[in-house]
């Protein structure tokens, strides 16, 4: 089964700009099923996990002993993996794959728009 990582807790300010949100909007899509391992402060400073993910962010894909950092290469394996995503049939997919820019949509969509869309403040 997938793991993600992910803080237990986030200061208000960040709540909705920790970027294992991008991820798990991924795998949602995908319809991948994945548990969170939750990490409480400090744990990201501990060996093990900085074996895993160097500068003790997350989040970490982990999946049968294969394991990614950084978020947009996480989004694109998770997005190889699911035709929904990234679609293979080039004539059936959007314009922008049949030019090769899908990996870029999906990425640039999973690290920048995910966030703006779930946390902008409403003016009042």
């Amino acid at each position: 089964m997938i793991t993600i990582s992910a803080f237990r807790w986030v200061p208000e300010f960040a709540r909705g700009y920790v970027r294992d949100l991008r991820v798990r909007w991924a795998l949602e899509e995908a319809g991948l099923p994945y548990r969170t391992r939750l990490l409480e402060q400090g744990d990201q400073d501990k060996d093990d996990y900085r074996a895993l993910q160097p500068f003790g962010q997350v989040p970490i894909f982990e999946e049968n002993g294969f394991s990614l950092f950084e978020t947009g290469a996480i989004v694109t394996h998770i997005g190889e993996q699911c035709e929904a995503l990234l679609p293979t049939d080039r004539k059936a997919a959007p314009s922008p794959s049949r030019s090769g820019g899908s990996r870029v949509c999906l990425i640039r969509s999973a690290t920048s728009l995910i966030s703006a869309a779930t946390v902008s403040p409403r003016a009042t």
